[in-house]
């Protein structure tokens, strides 16, 4: 936890050392999702130290760094899914709009560990997945008084290695067989998403994010802020 933190205020500190970049809102944002890919799963729960920042006042953004409850469940009946409790996400969010549209791109982050044993056999493996999502979205969006609002469709590239261990425990003990590191990239189908914010006296944020596909197959976060600042 105390290496999240850390980060998350480099970062920031980072970007207030700009004039270009100014941070509106601190906050927490509490994310959950399940993500059908074309090669696996990715479910997970959990929350992150937030920020919301303008730059060069032509871009908006989002930047958060937190741990989360991960599971990729197997696709072999034989082996276990992999389960990782308190792994490191990071999530960096850009949106240009302009007029009535707007376009957003940006980068998520999940570094995954856990073990899968399979079934009958006395075999462990150790993995340790780090996964990168691009995501890429456009839409329309609207923003009255101190309501903003944004809808449109968002696709997702993702790009990543396993470095596993692979182990026999026969004896009651671990016994190397196997050591790789397996590269990989995958996609996942056309989502609808929507970005709803509420500004409260000018000092509080409160805000929606969700893209969906459908019942089994989404991410939504909500996301509570204030506007202390470390500039003024």
């Amino acid at each position: 936890m105390k290496k999240l933190i850390i980060l998350s205020v480099l970062f920031t500190f980072l970007f207030a050392a700009t004039d270009e970049v100014v941070f509106d809102y601190y906050g927490l944002e509490g994310i959950n999702g399940t993500r059908k890919l074309q090669k696996f799963e990715l479910i997970y729960q959990g929350g992150m130290f937030t920020s919301l920042f303008r730059y060069q006042e032509a871009y908006l953004g989002y930047f958060g760094v937190g741990i989360a409850n991960v599971t990729i469940p197997s696709i072999d009946e034989n082996t276990t899914d992999l389960s990782s409790s308190s792994s490191l996400i990071g999530d960096l969010e850009f949106i240009r709009p302009s007029k009535w549209l707007y376009i957003s791109g940006g980068a998520r982050y999940f570094n995954v560990k856990g073990d899968v044993r399979t079934t009958g056999l006395s075999y462990l493996q150790e993995n340790n997945y780090s996964i990168v999502e691009i995501p890429l979205g456009a839409g329309f969006h609207y923003t009255y008084k101190f309501i903003s609002g944004m809808a449109g469709v968002q696709k997702s590239y993702y790009y990543g290695q396993n470095d596993y261990y692979k182990y026999d425990t026969a004896t009651g003990s671990r016994v190397m067989i196997n050591h790789e590191k397996i590269t990989f990239s995958d996609e996942n189908a056309l989502y609808y998403s929507l970005n709803l914010s509420f500004i409260i006296l000018d000092q509080y944020y409160l805000g929606a994010r969700a893209a969906l596909k459908s019942s089994d197959d989404y991410t939504v976060s909500l996301t509570l802020g204030t506007n202390f600042k470390l500039r003024r």
